[in-house]
């Protein structure tokens, strides 16, 4: 099953989950949210991550919003489902999603929404990271933590 989907994750994700992942409507949210959370658990956490972490990054979706919350918010329902299954895979790419959260305006932004869907990402990933949750990770990892913290 999970060879066979591939294909059509990025589809998944545009088409479906980033637009409707933040609806009105909180059955559509919850559904969307567990499509994000399959998609975590059962399509392998190298070629996931890389393409949550491509849409975040693509200068058009980082002028909209509602898009970074989506994607936000998706990227922290992958990881905390593909440290499940993946765990090896997703120890490879804490260092990357570190550096997208410290890197990206996401922790000087005034929306609120951004910053609490940064927080609770940056609390996913020390969940899934486990033992991998070393020293010099801990000490970014509060340095973020205490970025969001200190705004108002």
């Amino acid at each position: 099953m999970e060879g066979a989907i591939q294909p059509h994750v990025e589809n998944i994700l545009k088409k479906v989950v980033y637009k409707l992942i933040l609806d009105d409507e909180p059955a559509i949210a919850e559904r969307s949210q567990k499509i994000a959370e399959l998609l975590g658990l059962y399509v392998p956490t190298d070629y996931i991550l890389p393409m949550v972490l491509g849409h975040l990054q693509d200068q058009e979706s980082k002028a909209q919003p509602l898009f970074v919350q989506a994607c936000l918010k998706t990227l922290s329902m992958v990881v905390t489902h593909s440290s499940v299954r993946f765990g090896t895979q997703f120890s490879a790419h804490i260092d990357s999603l570190i550096e997208l959260i410290v890197s990206s305006d996401y922790l000087q932004s005034e929306n609120p929404d951004i910053l609490c869907r940064t927080l609770t990402l940056t609390s996913n990933m020390i969940h899934a990271a486990g033992e991998e949750f070393s020293k010099p990770r801990q000490h970014r990892f509060f340095k973020i933590l205490l970025q969001i913290g200190s705004n108002p």
